[in-house]
């Protein structure tokens, strides 16, 4: 019975063990690694924001729910007319340049406005403008 309690706790003893090892591991990948995610998943549009940061010009993300766009360019908004509406970003009479950061899955939605111009890709974006 004594030998039975003893491979028990022993066992225990060791789980506890490779529980606490599992956490300090993860938690060191993850203090050395997360600079690296945020590069790997967006780091070309933030790139682009930033460049845009001293032209005068709207910034538009299509098809994904972004604020980097905000935070990276720098940009204050007028009120008026709303530079978050979709359709006069797209296609209305605008006062400055547009600039529009898509993901490439979402494309072949904006292939098909004519005023776009398609900029580059990069990292799974396409950057366009227009005028």
């Amino acid at each position: 019975m004594v030998l039975l309690f003893q491979e028990v706790f022993y066992s225990l003893k060791n789980i506890n063990l490779l529980f606490l090892s599992l956490a300090c591991f993860y938690t060191l990948v993850l203090i050395f690694h997360i600079n690296h995610i945020e590069s790997y998943s967006q780091n070309a549009a933030i790139e682009f924001y930033k460049e845009k940061e001293s032209e005068d010009c709207y910034i538009y993300p299509h098809g994904f729910k972004t604020y980097a766009h905000y935070f990276y360019s720098r940009k204050s908004y007028p009120l008026l007319p709303d530079p978050n509406n979709r359709n006069w970003l797209l296609t209305g009479q605008t006062d400055k340049p547009v600039y529009i950061v898509s993901k490439i899955h979402k494309v072949h939605e904006l292939n098909q406005l004519p005023d776009l111009q398609e900029l580059y890709r990069k990292n799974g974006f396409v950057f366009y403008r227009r005028n």
